[in-house]
């Protein structure tokens, strides 16, 4: 896992702190113990696409959101569901 924050850490490092302490706080607990490399990797592509299209201020709430946003895109079509591309729509 400390690699896992460590790619993440380094895929966010343009977020801002406090906010990119967050970012990785609530990673870390949705991924858990996830050793899936490429879930990884899909799943910080997707957080930071996500938090470059909404370029407002977040607070603790939002970025929450989009944390479990990024993770849940990432598991809906890591399952060949075709809720992500649902959610885009």
């Amino acid at each position: 896992m400390e690699t896992s924050i460590s790619f993440l850490e380094s895929r966010l490092s343009a977020i801002p702190m406090p906010a990119r302490q967050l970012y990785l706080l609530a990673s870390s607990l949705l991924l858990g113990r996830s050793r899936d490399d490429s879930f990884i990797v899909a799943y910080a592509a997707a957080l930071s696409d996500l938090d470059a299209a909404d370029k407002a201020d977040r607070g603790y709430v939002q970025i929450m959101g989009t944390c479990m946003e990024a993770f849940s895109l990432v598991s809906a079509t890591r399952r060949g569901g075709h809720m992500a591309l649902q959610a885009k729509s």
